[in-house]
């Protein structure tokens, strides 16, 4: 049944992130990925978008989800190099500051793959 009157915003504000697919339609390639992406992540593309059919704005927000993960995973590196405890300016020590920015983008990630309906696995991190 259709739904009469004016739509809330809550529904104006939902986007169909995947496609309706259709079991005779042929097999869909999918698209490469942004330049920006590194390896693991180019292949972490590759095999999410085997499985998922997703429109432009699902692709957009899996660009995304995947551009967080490359920065989390670069922080984590240069994190284990350096170590938790850097010194700081006047002889003592302090957090390393890229604790900060490696939590924030993890908490991005995580969000995104959530809205696209994906669970997040481990073997992507």
């Amino acid at each position: 049944m259709l739904q009469r009157g004016r739509k809330g915003a809550l529904q104006r504000s939902m986007i169909g992130l995947q496609s309706n697919l259709n079991v005779n339609q042929p097999v869909r390639f999918p698209p490469p990925p942004s330049r920006n992406l590194a390896e693991p992540e180019r292949k972490v593309w590759y095999e999410i978008l085997r499985k998922y059919d997703f429109n432009y704005a699902g692709e957009f927000l899996l660009e995304s989800a995947l551009l967080c993960r490359q920065r989390v995973r670069e922080c984590r590196a240069t994190i284990l190099k350096d170590g938790v405890l850097v010194a700081a300016a006047k002889g003592g020590v302090k957090r390393h500051p890229l604790l900060s920015i490696e939590a924030a983008n993890h908490k991005l990630m995580l969000s995104l793959f959530r809205q696209l309906q994906l669970d997040y696995r481990e073997e992507w991190l």
